[in-house]
């Protein structure tokens, strides 16, 4: 069995190297890492070209920051392994867990998210408030479950939702309208290290709105769309 591990990348030129130390010397199954370089303004572009002379690593550069969303896409057009997992790039998900995380989606799911307590402040906490009920009002199989940035699915759940071509992508809508095996999997999340979230209230309010637009019950006429998500990935751009 090999596992695609697909990480967007946005200035975290301190967490790289360490967040590789830590996955290779964890995750006990064959794996390749797949770094997206989402148009980072530090030094995370050196540090990545370094980290791809190893054989298990992939990197993909683009030139336009396009967010974190339709990144993670990009990479998911690279994976080759039986089970995809994403994760951040700030040390706040275990690599110990993805172990764990196999474990649970061979229980028989198609998607297993890796959830925790979120530690934020009150205007952050509602805004992540917002975006789980609209998950758990518009997909009513997730019953109590959450979402997470955190998860593994298999590669032919990967398969269905490449074909994806709103303009405004979000992984865990589209996972989620292609399957209802769906696990979760109950995980200590741990403090940030080094810089802070670039998610505000705002943002995921605005976040909150455009899940509505796209993922919720409009008619599919009304959703903006690409020709393609490969169309997207050449103009946005990648090395």
């Amino acid at each position: 069995m090999k596992l695609s591990i697909v990480i967007p990348v946005y200035n975290s030129e301190s967490s790289l190297d360490i967040l590789y130390d830590r996955i290779t010397q964890s995750v006990i199954y064959s794996h390749e890492i797949i770094f997206i370089d989402d148009a980072s303004t530090d030094n995370s572009k050196t540090i990545l070209t370094e980290l791809s002379h190893h054989k298990n690593v992939k990197v993909l550069h683009i030139k336009r920051n396009i967010g974190q969303q339709m990144a993670l896409f990009c990479g998911l057009k690279h994976a080759s392994g039986d089970y995809i997992v994403t994760m951040d790039d700030d040390l706040q998900h275990k690599a110990t867990d993805i172990n764990l995380l196999i474990k649970k989606i061979e229980e028989g799911y198609d998607l297993v998210y890796g959830v925790g307590k979120d530690d934020y402040g009150f205007h952050r906490h509602l805004g992540s408030k917002l975006t789980a009920m609209f998950f758990k009002y518009h997909y009513k199989h997730m019953g109590d479950k959450r979402v997470s940035s955190f998860r593994i699915f298999s590669s032919q759940l990967n398969q269905k939702i490449l074909n994806c071509n709103y303009k405004f992508v979000y992984l865990s809508g589209v996972l989620l309208n292609h399957t209802s095996r769906v696990g979760q999997l109950e995980i200590v999340k741990m403090k940030r290290p080094y810089g802070q979230s670039g998610y505000s209230f705002f943002k995921l309010l605005k976040l909150f709105i455009k899940l509505n637009y796209y993922y919720g019950n409009l008619p599919e006429w009304m959703k903006p769309k690409h020709k393609s998500i490969i169309t997207t990935e050449l103009n946005e751009g990648i090395i």
